[in-house]
C-alpha cells in the first residue's frame, strides 16, 4: 500500500513501516506476540484502528505521505474480504514476504504536500486550505512540518507570530536561567540577617540581638563598622541627644 520506491525522508520512511506494521497486524496477524489472545487482542484493535478515522490516524499517515481517507476505505476493504482475527491466527497461511509483495502491488498514490490532509482542534482540512485560511506560506508550512513543528503551530503561525513566540520562549528561558543563578548566589552569600553574632554563650542574628536589647538594628551594624566589639555594641546605650 506504499510507494514502490522507499521515501527519501527517513522521517517520513519511519512513519510508512509505522503504518506497514499496523496493516501487517490487521490482515496476517502480529508477529511479536506468542499467546493466541493477545494476538487476537492485537489484531482486532490494529483493525479498528486502521478503518475509523482519527486525528492520530491523520496524523500518522500525514507524516507517512499517505492519503489519511484513501488508506481507511482501502483497509475496510480489505478486512472485510479477510478471515476473522481467530480464524487468522488459527492458522495464518500469509506470511510477511508474501504481504511485502502485496501491499506493494497495492498501494495508494502518494498524495502531494498540498493535498494531504492535517487536523487541527478537531477540523481537518487539506494543507493548501488551511495555509489559504491562515495566510502562512504553504513551503513554510511544509518546511516546519520537516522540522518537528506541531501541526497547528505550522499552519496557525505568521512569521511574525512565530518570530515573537520564539522571543517570548527565549526571554522565559533567560529568566529562568537568571532566576536560577540569583537563588544559588543567595544560597552562597548568606545576608546580614542570617549571619549571627556570639555574645555571653548565645548565638542571635542581628536583628535578635536588635531586639533583645532595644538597640536599633542599624546603631547595632554601624558600631561594629566602626570598629566596636560586638559586647560593646550591644551593651552600649544609645546617647539620647537633645534631652537635659
Amino acid at each position: 500500500m506504499f510507494e514502490r520506491e522507499p521515501a527519501t525522508d527517513p522521517r517520513q520512511r519511519l512513519w510508512q513501516v509505522v503504518l506497514l506494521t499496523a496493516i501487517e497486524d490487521a490482515l496476517i496477524g502480529p508477529s511479536g506476540e506468542f499467546e493466541a489472545h493477545n494476538k487476537v487482542r492485537v489484531c482486532a484493535e490494529a483493525r479498528s484502528y486502521l478503518t475509523t478515522p482519527s486525528k492520530d490516524l491523520s496524523e500518522v499517515c500525514a507524516l507517512a505521505g499517505i492519503d489519511a481517507q484513501a488508506l481507511v476505505d482501502r483497509m475496510r476493504v480489505k478486512i472485510a474480504q479477510a478471515p476473522t482475527p481467530e480464524d487468522l491466527i488459527a492458522g495464518t497461511k500469509m506470511n510477511r514476504q508474501t504481504f511485502s509483495k502485496a501491499a506493494s502491488d497495492d498501494k495508494p498514490k502518494r498524495i502531494p504536500f498540498p493535498d494531504r490532509q492535517f487536523t487541527i482542534n478537531g477540523t481537518t482540512r487539506t494543507a493548501s486550505e488551511w495555509c489559504q485560511r491562515t495566510g502562512v506560506d504553504l513551503q513554510l508550512a511544509h518546511n516546519r512540518l520537516n522540522r518537528g513543528w506541531a501541526t497547528d503551530r505550522a499552519f496557525l503561525l505568521t512569521r511574525q507570530e512565530a518570530k515573537q513566540h520564539a522571543a517570548a520562549e527565549a526571554r522565559a528561558s533567560y529568566n529562568i536561567v537568571m532566576s536560577r543563578k540569583s537563588a544559588a548566589s543567595r544560597k552562597r552569600r548568606p545576608s546580614a540577617s542570617t549571619t549571627t553574632y556570639e555574645h555571653d554563650g548565645e548565638r542571635l542574628t542581628l536583628l535578635e540581638w536588635s531586639e533583645r536589647t532595644g538597640i536599633a538594628k542599624q546603631t547595632i551594624a554601624k558600631r561594629l563598622r566602626s570598629g566596636w566589639t560586638f559586647a560593646a555594641a550591644i551593651t552600649t546605650p544609645p546617647i539620647r541627644r537633645g534631652h537635659g
